[in-house]
C-alpha cells in the first residue's frame, strides 16, 4: 500500500472490494480549507457520487472502494473494545484517590457511550441482514441464469462466442457476490458477539 495522491487518480477506475467495477474518478473535491478531502466518481449508471479519501485502498494501479459497512463495523469493535477497557479500569480506581463524583461522572459517560454503540450495532447488524440477504437472493438468479443460458446454447438458440463471454461474466458475478456474502456474514458474527457482551436485551437478528 502507499499514500494516496489524489489528482493522480483521476480518470482510474474503481473496483469495489469484490472486483466489482464501480466508476472512474473524474475529479477530486476540496473542503473549506482548500485540503483535497475527497474524490468525485461517475458510477456506472452515469450518476456522480463523492467519497472521502479515507474510503478508498489502492495497491499500484489497483483503486479499491473499501466497504462502508466492514468499516463502521471494525471501528464499532475497536470503540467497544476501548469502552470496556475504561469501564475496567473505573472499577480499579474505586476506593482510591480520585474524587467519587469524578468517576460517577466518567461512569456515566461511559455507560452512555456503551448504549449509543449498542444502537448502532443494532442498526448495523439489520443492515447486513438485508445485505446477505440481497446476496442471497442475486446468487439464486445468476445461478438460474448460468442453467437457463447453458440450455439455450445446447439449443442452438445462441452461439458459441457469445455463450463464452456470458458465461465468464455470469462465473464472475458469482463468485464476487460468493465472496460478499462471506464477508457479510463474517461481519454479522463481529456484532452478533459484540452485542453478546450485552446479555440484558435480546438480539433480534433478523435470521
Amino acid at each position: 500500500m502507499r499514500p494516496i495522491e489524489p489528482s493522480g487518480l483521476i480518470g482510474k477506475m474503481v473496483r469495489d472490494e469484490w472486483g466489482r467495477q464501480v466508476g472512474m474518478v473524474v475529479s477530486v473535491l476540496m473542503d473549506d480549507r482548500g485540503e483535497t478531502s475527497w474524490l468525485l466518481l461517475r458510477m456506472g449508471d452515469g450518476k456522480f457520487r463523492r467519497y472521502a479519501l479515507s474510503d478508498f485502498s489502492v495497491d499500484g494501479s489497483d483503486i479499491v472502494l473499501l466497504s462502508g459497512v466492514k468499516k463502521r463495523v471494525n471501528a464499532l469493535c475497536r470503540k467497544d473494545a476501548l469502552l470496556r477497557c475504561e469501564k475496567l479500569l473505573l472499577s480499579d480506581l474505586k476506593g482510591g484517590d480520585v474524587d467519587p463524583d469524578t468517576l460517577n461522572e466518567i461512569g456515566r459517560d461511559v455507560k452512555r457511550d456503551l448504549g449509543f454503540l449498542e444502537g448502532e450495532a443494532r442498526r448495523l447488524l439489520r443492515k447486513v441482514d438485508f445485505l446477505i440477504q440481497r446476496c442471497k437472493e442475486q446468487i439464486r438468479i445468476v445461478n438460474k441464469g448460468i442453467a437457463c443460458l447453458k440450455v439455450e446454447h445446447d439449443l442452438g438458440k445462441v452461439d458459441d462466442e457469445v455463450f463464452s463471454v456470458s458465461m465468464k461474466m455470469l462465473l464472475a458475478g458469482l463468485k464476487s457476490l460468493m465472496s460478499e456474502r462471506d464477508d457479510m456474514e463474517e461481519v454479522r458474527r463481529k456484532l452478533l458477539e459484540l452485542l453478546g457482551k450485552r446479555p440484558s436485551a435480546p438480539l433480534e437478528t433478523g435470521a
